[in-house]
């Protein structure tokens, strides 16, 4: 999967996208699905800003019911639904829990309206019914949850997913059906002719050679960098207002339930849920200044996140922080005071020079955002040729037709597998790269070596880097130890026998020398840090 820049400047795309998050890969993936070519252009690796940072919910938001944003909600439950049929071995049912503190969170009464509205909302997309449990049954689930004041908690379903890897099969989904990709190709500078935006100039990171595209539509979708797009045509205005988020993985210090808990500022809630093996504890939401590019976590944050959890499950102040990771939400500029009240709704807009900017919305929204563009386009430029949406909503790339349980018990109980496999590993593959784990066990065909498990935990397995090279993008260890898997976040972070041994293996596939190894290794270690 290597890109070839070079014949770039002899194309003409009816839409470039500058941004590889999630609203950039939908928004190719919808192009592509109604036939418009187009091409997109990522400065750095594929979700390696926001989105491949999140809490690693679908959901529809159920505290923004208190703002009234009725609308909101009520897309995103039905899009949670949708996600759940098209991307089922990415995103999966969690249950949740909404504990109840005599003094410190919301009153029954009120917890008890919000939730009647969020099952009525999802009418036939719920995913069960709330109900509210009693202090002992509260703690007969998590038992590590405080006992002071308990009063009981609600139960109710929402669902996780794996977001850099949807972010990335939603890419791959555009790219198998026509899109060209680029990652570590940065937009430089746009082309314009009569004051009209016609395309943009690219450089490859690596090595500085630069190329011109030529689009009919350019779409800025660079999340926190969309004002950085926008000044290049001239626009000094505020689009964007970044908020930062932060998160700790941790010890498993819950059972199987993702918990909701009130943060100290009025209106913020956090969750404390299972995550890879652990524990992800976040986030929070406070206005940031400065570099999109130099987003880290401090020390403060760090402090008052751990002492908000702990007033609600004390074993967070006594376990070690295993890894940590910020970002910024791309929120739609605004003059509210808080950043709690900024609305979630994503605001889409033409610049005089022609150029489509989009900014904010949920990662959940991802798929009706990108179709809110694609009509945008079409409306503002209707010679464009295109084809029939699909009727029915077409899979995630890697998503088996059958319910996930069905699926990984059918290829369980195959006889002609490339290789032998335990159910175990099996299950993992799939849950991974869905029906694309066939792939990845025919990188070890001819070398059995590569069955080998990285970790204790029995995964990831050596063939699984052969693969991240050949079929995902990966050009850089951080590409594979943060997004293609989650190595990074965890006990894992900084094991350099194992780090060592995952650089080697890409080394010999990319032909690295050893200085380009040790750079490797430094610029990772920095990265994630």
């Amino acid at each position: 999967m290597g890109a070839n820049l070079s014949n770039l400047p002899n194309k003409h795309f009816d839409l470039v996208v500058i941004g590889g998050g999630i609203t950039g890969c939908g928004i190719a993936r919808e192009a592509r699905l109604r036939g418009i070519s187009v091409a997109l252009f990522e400065k750095g690796d594929f979700a390696s800003g926001t989105s491949g940072k999140t809490s690693s919910l679908v959901h529809g938001g159920i505290r923004y019911l208190s703002q009234g944003a009725i609308g909101l909600v009520s897309e995103a439950v039905k899009e949670r639904s949708t996600l759940l049929k098209i991307a089922p071995h990415l995103v999966a049912p969690l249950p949740f829990l909404f504990p109840i503190y005599q003094g410190r969170s919301s009153k029954r009464i009120t917890v008890e309206i919000g939730m009647t509205l969020y099952d009525k909302l999802a009418g036939k997309n719920a995913m069960g019914a709330h109900r509210f449990l009693s202090p002992a049954q509260t703690k007969f689930l998590e038992p590590n949850l405080s006992s002071t004041g308990l009063q009981g908690a609600a139960f109710f379903w929402d669902a996780q997913m794996d977001d850099a890897r949807l972010c990335l099969s939603t890419l791959l989904s555009a790219e198998k059906q026509g899109a060209e990709v680029y990652n570590y190709t940065e937009v430089v500078s746009l082309i314009r002719h009569g004051g009209k935006v016609c395309g943009v100039r690219i450089k490859e990171v690596s090595t500085g050679k630069e190329y011109e595209v030529d689009a009919g539509v350019v779409v800025n979708a660079a999340g926190a960098w969309v004002d950085t797009v926008c000044k290049m045509e001239g626009d000094a205005s505020l689009h964007v207002r970044p908020t930062k988020g932060i998160h700790l993985v941790m010890p498993k210090v819950t059972e199987k339930h993702a918990i909701v808990l009130p943060g100290k500022e009025k209106g913020r809630i956090f969750f404390v849920m299972p995550w890879q093996n652990q524990t992800l504890l976040g986030t929070t939401d406070t206005d940031y200044v400065g570099s999109p590019d130099h987003v880290a976590s401090d020390e403060e944050e760090v402090k008052s996140l751990i002492s908000e959890a702990s007033e609600f499950l004390p074993i967070v102040g006594q376990e070690k922080i295993l890894g940590r990771f910020a970002a910024l939400r791309p929120l739609v500029h605004s003059r509210w005071k808080s950043p709690l009240a900024i609305s979630r709704k994503e605001k889409i807009t033409w610049t005089k020079g022609g150029m489509l900017v989009v900014v904010g919305g949920k990662f959940t929204l991802f798929r009706k955002i990108a179709e809110r563009v694609v009509d945008a386009v079409l409306k503002a430029h209707p010679a464009l040729f295109f084809s029939k949406r699909p009727e029915t909503e077409p899979f995630i790339d890697g998503a088996p037709s059958e319910p996930i349980h069905a699926y990984i018990r059918q290829e369980s109980e195959r006889k002609d597998l490339p290789l032998p496999v335990s159910t175990e590993l099996l299950t993992h593959l799939i849950r991974t790269y869905g029906t694309n784990y066939q792939a990845v066990l025919e990188c070890a065909s001819s070398d059995p070596a590569l069955l080998k498990p990285i970790t204790a935990l029995g995964h990831p397995i050596m063939a699984e880097i052969s693969y991240a090279i050949s079929h995902e993008h990966v050009l850089h260890l951080s590409d594979f130890m943060l997004r293609r898997t989650r190595l990074a976040h965890g006990r894992y972070q900084s094991n350099l026998p194992l780090i060592q041994k995952i650089v080697k293996k890409m080394g010999e596939a990319l032909g690295w020398s050893s200085e380009q190894m040790l750079k490797e290794l430094q610029a990772y270690l920095a990265e994630s840090s």
